[in-house]
């Protein structure tokens, strides 16, 4: 073969090199694009079970009574290692050799002499962060026994301190709602949900398609209107739930609001959505890991008006008499 010949062939080779690698960047940047798209549809998909779930995991019973009985902080007393070891690095002091003939003895022993009184004085800054610490502790430790001895007899001034302290509302704080309680009572707690729904729920569906493309398409209002009703049923739930775990209440009256159309000025208002009254014996019988929350919650005495259409419809909210009297 000729130099023609084997210029002919190397361009040939350098260029048939060149789509294979060409082919492999493209098949790799596809499989890259697949692999992020997956990647979305699974955060996405995992986000909506959420929304959906946020009724388990509710945190466990508080146990009033051993808050009540634990012991109280042991007060410290002053200790002397710091002195000690000074003392004994004195007592232990031997010249060398060449100290002698360096003549530091004297130089090393006043050290070591000076050591003892700053060593007393570490000790003595030991002893007085200790009580400082145990100060606080003592302190906490008579709030907590003080808050458990009000909770635990049905002291609505108890039950404000320890849900202020424990904070039972944060797993749904969390996704950008908000609650309040608004009436306690020594057997029974109101609370009220803000449920900012346009601002935790999605409006689109991510999907793959056969070719493992993502795809955005905008959520179906029935689908929408489910969803929502699912998140709120499922945050009064979990609400519910942390109000026993915390208080010693027999029931809970749990109310849902966000706005909503009101067609007689055409703007959106602040309104009741699902109100719902709930006793401690039938909500520790659900088993919270296998139910629907919007079937779950229709259970209950409540309140709640929704087409799949149009949403949620403002109703009245369940008043503590008709929640007492049965009358939804």
């Amino acid at each position: 073969m000729g130099w023609r010949g084997a210029l002919r062939s190397g361009m040939a080779t350098y260029r048939r090199i060149e789509r294979d690698n060409e082919r492999q960047r493209r098949l790799a940047l596809k499989s890259e694009t697949v692999q992020r798209a997956a990647d979305a549809v699974e955060a996405y998909d995992a986000y909506v079970a959420r929304l959906k779930a946020i009724h388990q995991g509710c945190s466990p019973a508080v146990d009033w009574y051993s808050v009540r009985d634990q012991l109280a902080p042991e007060k410290p007393t002053r200790g002397s290692s710091a002195e000690d070891a000074a003392r004994a690095a004195l007592d232990r002091f031997r010249p060398s050799l060449l100290d002698r003939l360096l003549q530091r003895v004297e130089r090393r022993r006043a050290a070591l002499v000076a050591a003892v009184p700053s060593a007393r004085l570490d000790d003595d800054a030991a002893y007085e962060a200790a009580l400082a610490t145990f100060r606080e502790e003592h302190v906490q430790w008579e709030e907590e026994a003080r808050v458990a001895t009000l909770v635990l007899a049905r002291d609505p001034a108890g039950y404000s301190a320890a849900l202020a302290e424990l904070a039972p509302g944060a797993a749904v704080n969390g996704l950008g709602s908000r609650i309040a309680y608004t009436n306690l009572l020594p057997d029974l707690a109101e609370v009220t949900l803000q449920v900012n729904g346009p601002e935790v729920l999605p409006t689109t569906t991510l999907t793959l398609t056969r070719a493992g493309n993502l795809s955005t398409r905008p959520m179906a209002k029935a689908a929408f209107t489910t969803l929502y009703e699912d998140y709120v049923c499922s945050c009064l739930l979990r609400i519910v739930g942390e109000t026993f775990a915390v208080l010693p209440v027999d029931h809970v009256l749990a109310t849902a609001v966000d706005n909503v159309l009101d067609s007689s000025i055409g703007h959106q208002v602040e309104a009741t959505i699902v109100s719902v009254g709930v006793s401690r014996d039938r909500f520790n019988a659900l088993r919270l890991d296998r139910i629907d929350p919007s079937d779950a919650l229709r259970g209950f005495t409540h309140r709640m008006r929704l087409k799949r259409g149009s949403g949620f419809s403002a109703v009245d909210k369940l008043s503590l008499e008709d929640y007492r009297s049965g009358d939804a």
